[in-house]
């Protein structure tokens, strides 16, 4: 498993030889396409590269239910939705990186 969070160089590092390096792993990268105004055409030409070795799925924030964790039960709302706060400036986008079936 490769977990990559390289604050928008993920463009400039997962180049082709990289990815088929690495082809047999399992990944999950966090994107961020709104540092450059390049960015959305850059996210299109990752998920191109990786497609030629992975199945793609995209992940993008979603709603949230802390009912099912007995740990903050008994903690205020406020302080439940603190703990799931990343202080983010827009919703989060990652892209998961799984092996084709052809290679497993």
């Amino acid at each position: 498993m490769i977990i990559v969070d390289i604050e928008g160089a993920e463009f400039d590092v997962l180049g082709e030889e990289f990815l088929e390096a690495f082809s047999k792993s399992a990944w999950i990268i966090e994107i961020h396409d709104e540092f450059s105004d390049q960015g959305p055409v850059q996210y299109e030409q990752l998920k191109n590269r990786c497609a030629r070795y992975f199945n793609l799925t995209e992940i993008r924030t979603g709603a949230r239910d802390l009912s099912t964790i007995p740990e903050v039960e008994f903690l205020d709302d406020h302080s439940r939705w603190l703990i799931c706060s990343e202080s983010r400036g827009r919703l989060g986008k990652w892209l998961m990186l799984n092996l084709k079936l052809a290679q497993a």
